[in-house]
């Protein structure tokens, strides 16, 4: 037989902690990120429980406060940290920003130069070699730059309006040589 405190446990309803919907959280969100870096902190609270509460994946965060997918990541690691970092990006100040470069350059060792991946002859990967350690970048391969080219213009087209669209195929024209009649 149940006493009176379990019967009451049993038929009470369940307590909500949050009674806010997914929607309002995403746009309570989205108003304190439009409000600027001080608000910061409540955009990381509403959207980290928008992700508790409601299983939002980062994607749907980002789609919804108009952000990339590393901004919101780097935003809710640093509610997950307790806020440890003045800010989720790093120092703020100019003083900050030379001390973090000063630790990361004495933190880490320079890079070794990749071979190349090209069967030129010994003269001439002797001297595109020295060419790319001079300038502290490696060539890329004919193949490897037309798909970095591609990628880039796959990217970044959709962003530009169409003034900076006429822009950049008169600039590539230009660079071809091509004429345009």
């Amino acid at each position: 037989m149940l006493n009176p405190l379990q019967i009451a446990e049993v038929t009470a309803p369940p307590i909500a902690l949050n009674m806010t919907t997914k929607a309002e959280l995403l746009s309570r969100g989205k108003a304190a990120i439009d409000a600027g870096e001080n608000y910061l902190r409540d955009a990381a609270e509403a959207l980290g429980l928008a992700q508790q509460d409601f299983n939002a994946t980062q994607r749907e965060i980002a789609e919804s406060v108009g952000r990339s997918l590393g901004w919101v990541n780097r935003l809710l690691k640093w509610r997950r940290s307790g806020y440890k970092e003045h800010s989720p990006f790093g120092p703020t100040t100019k003083v900050g920003r030379v001390q973090h470069a000063e630790q990361r350059t004495k933190a880490t060792k320079p890079r070794k130069p990749k071979p190349s991946p090209t069967t030129a002859s010994p003269d001439a990967e002797t001297s595109t070699f020295a060419d790319t350690e001079k300038s502290g970048l490696q060539r890329p391969s004919p193949q490897e730059a037309k798909g970095n080219l591609k990628y880039a213009v796959d990217h970044w087209w959709p962003h530009l309006d169409d003034a900076g669209k006429v822009e950049m195929t008169a600039y590539f024209l230009k660079k071809t040589g091509a004429r345009v009649s």
